[in-house]
């Protein structure tokens, strides 16, 4: 689905989801939402249900034999340490409430809004970090969002 209006006029959620995560955490967070932008809306829920579910392909930071299944970060970070479940995020020597345990891309997007500056560069990189964990490629246009979310 192309979005139809504003900035981001001719952009797919795919890419926007990817992309521009402010952007989408904006839209998911406008309560009244109504034509063009609860249909982005919807499509980012719908989408973001589907990077969810992806798996990781990468070992557990801790074990090193695990393939992960949750990141963490640092409060006000952005650096993406990988976990499996049968291993503590805290065993590396993190203080206790330091880190932000995120299986899930609201989880990311909570992230930073909590502990982070809240900014643009934020979102973009963590879920940068996380989809790239999750198969996408270093180099995404709309082909490469498309084909990471069929």
């Amino acid at each position: 689905m192309k979005v139809n209006f504003g900035k981001h006029t001719g952009k797919s959620v795919e890419s926007l989801i990817l992309k521009e995560p402010g952007y989408i955490n904006w839209a998911l967070g406008n309560r009244d939402a109504s034509g063009a932008l609860l249909s982005v809306k919807r499509e980012a829920e719908r989408l973001i249900a589907i990077f969810d579910q992806k798996p990781f392909s990468v070992k557990c930071f801790g074990c090193r034999k695990n393939i992960s299944s949750r990141i963490s970060l640092y409060s006000g970070g952005v650096s993406v340490f990988c976990w499996c479940d049968n291993c503590d995020p805290y065993s590396q020597g993190a203080f206790d409430g330091r880190l932000s345990i995120v299986k899930t891309y609201k989880h990311i997007l909570q992230h930073v809004e909590l502990t982070c500056d809240n900014s643009n560069d934020s979102f973009k990189t963590i879920v940068r970090a996380v989809a790239e964990l999750k198969g996408l490629p270093k180099r995404v246009g709309e082909k490469q969002a498309r084909e990471f979310f069929a």
